[in-house]
Order: structure tokens, then C-alpha cells, then sequence
């Protein structure tokens, strides 16, 4: 019979402590035109435009490489 007490207290203690108010989680959505600032930047864009960037150069192995002089672990050594 005391544990309905107990029960019953903690039922009426969350369905009575929540504010209607507090518990909205919704953010209004607000959709507005923002223009950009009237600044020089933003009126006048640099001219140069886009430019590809340079092409890599092929990498060549030097001493050492996969084509180099072998040695370690299982090649020629001493």
C-alpha cells in the first residue's frame, strides 16, 4: 500500500512540475534577405578571376627509390 503512495506522488510531482512555456524546444524560422554590407569588397570583386593552378611535377626517384640501389632487409648487403 506504500509503494502506490510513493508511485502516485512521483507521477503527480512530473505531470505537475512541467511548464507548458519552458518546454517548447521549436525555434521559429525565420527567413529574411540579407543583402552585403556596403563595403569596397563586397562592390568591387577582384578582376582576375580563377586560375587553374600549376600542373605537379612527375616525381622521380632518386638513390634509394623502388629503381635505386637495393640493401635492408633481404637485398644485397655486405
Amino acid at each position: 500500500m506504500r509503494r502506490w503512495w510513493v508511485v502516485g506522488a512521483v507521477v503527480a510531482a512530473g505531470v505537475g512540475c512541467q511548464d507548458p512555456d519552458k518546454s517548447k524546444t521549436e525555434v521559429p524560422l525565420v527567413e529574411e534577405f540579407r543583402a552585403p554590407p556596403d563595403e569596397d569588397r563586397f562592390n568591387n570583386p577582384p578582376e582576375q578571376g580563377y586560375r587553374k593552378p600549376p600542373p605537379k611535377k612527375e616525381f622521380k626517384p632518386g638513390l634509394g627509390g623502388p629503381t635505386g640501389p637495393g640493401g635492408g632487409m633481404g637485398g644485397p648487403g655486405m
